[in-house]
């Protein structure tokens, strides 16, 4: 990384108070490649109000139209220097950082993308903005929205972060409408085997997340780092024999319910010669 980059990404990962260790890698990859982020249940009105408010209240210079919201991230007197006399020409206005979210409702959900950019304005007037899109950048923005209630894209990759073993799941609701994972297949050695999860329990949720579906599972999983622990929740069934009068009660007696710690692992790049370079699945 050149001094240029690296200067670029520390300062950007200082205007993010949310974004994580400067030079990180990405936490994910959706499927556009820009921070994004969905909102389900929701009106585009709503979460363009939800971006706008949180940029307020820390002060954030900020301006909005019917399809997007514009802030101005704080740079130290210092930070804008430096990265000016890298980037800027000479006698140029300080640099100023910003952020933009372009908001669409998509059905009864609502897509948001961000964008963002180093901004200066020479003595003549020309204004010259330098993209960010680095990785501290990206994680920076990604968790804005999911401190807002976003939540990944359906189609986004987790090359970084750990899987579970799952090489085959579905997702079912048992009697009484919990939603859950049913594993269909489990990697033998993977975190969940070695936690005592087994082929045919129902995983109700990861580290407090609920698995309704694709997309809160990908959450689930993006919210994990590789070496922490974390706790799972599952149903197993039991086995009852039948009475003079068969089962009695409801489905609950027919399950126990388990909470087991796992390590979360990275995953493993899987390739061949000549081959692009796939992961492991979760």
């Amino acid at each position: 990384m050149t001094a240029l980059k690296r200067a670029f990404a520390g300062l950007i990962s200082l205007a993010f108070t949310l974004t994580g260790p400067a030079n990180a890698e990405r936490v994910a990859n959706t499927p556009s490649g820009v921070p994004e982020g969905i909102f389900t249940a929701a009106t585009a009105e709503s979460i363009r109000s939800e971006i706008l408010n949180f940029c307020m209240d820390r002060g954030f210079p900020t301006t909005s139209d019917m399809t997007s919201v514009t802030c101005e991230l704080p740079m130290s007197a210092l930070g804008s220097a430096v990265l000016g006399a890298l980037i800027a020409p000479k006698y140029s206005s300080p640099l100023r950082s910003n952020i933009q979210f372009t908001v669409n409702q998509s059905g009864q959900d609502v897509r948001v993308q961000a964008r963002g950019w180093l901004e200066t304005q020479t003595a003549f007037g020309q204004v010259q903005r330098t993209p960010s899109t680095d990785d501290d950048f990206f994680n920076g923005a990604v968790a804005i929205l999911q401190s807002l209630g976003a939540e990944y894209p359906l189609g986004t990759s987790f090359p970084y972060k750990p899987y579970l073993g799952l090489d085959e799941y579905e997702y079912v609701k048992l009697e009484g409408d919990t939603p859950t994972v049913l594993v269909k297949a489990l990697k033998k050695g993977s975190p969940l085997d070695v936690a005592g999860v087994q082929v045919g329990d129902f995983i109700e949720t990861i580290n407090g997340t609920t698995l309704k579906n694709e997309k809160t599972f990908n959450s689930a999983l993006g919210k994990l780092n590789i070496g922490e622990v974390y706790d799972i929740k599952f149903w197993r069934k039991i086995v009852l024999k039948y009475g003079v009068d068969g089962f009695i009660g409801d489905q609950s007696k027919y399950y126990d319910t388990h909470t087991v710690r796992f390590k979360a692992q990275a995953r493993k790049p899987i390739f061949k010669l000549g081959e692009t370079i796939h992961y492991e699945t979760p």
